[in-house]
């Protein structure tokens, strides 16, 4: 939850003026939040049934 707020705040170009993040870095950081997020629903998931 706090990576994607992170990543509003620096994308933001009223907060960051002129220094705010690119195409391609904005791309790589929501690839890597969203496997982050994925890989936590996934072990979260796999605690509660017990097989983790």
């Amino acid at each position: 939850m706090i990576l994607i707020f992170i990543l509003l705040l620096l994308n933001s170009r009223d907060l960051m003026g002129e220094p705010v993040n690119g195409k391609i870095y904005n791309a790589a950081a929501v690839i890597t939040v969203a496997g982050i997020v994925l890989v936590t629903l996934i072990l979260l998931v796999l605690t509660i049934i017990g097989k983790a």
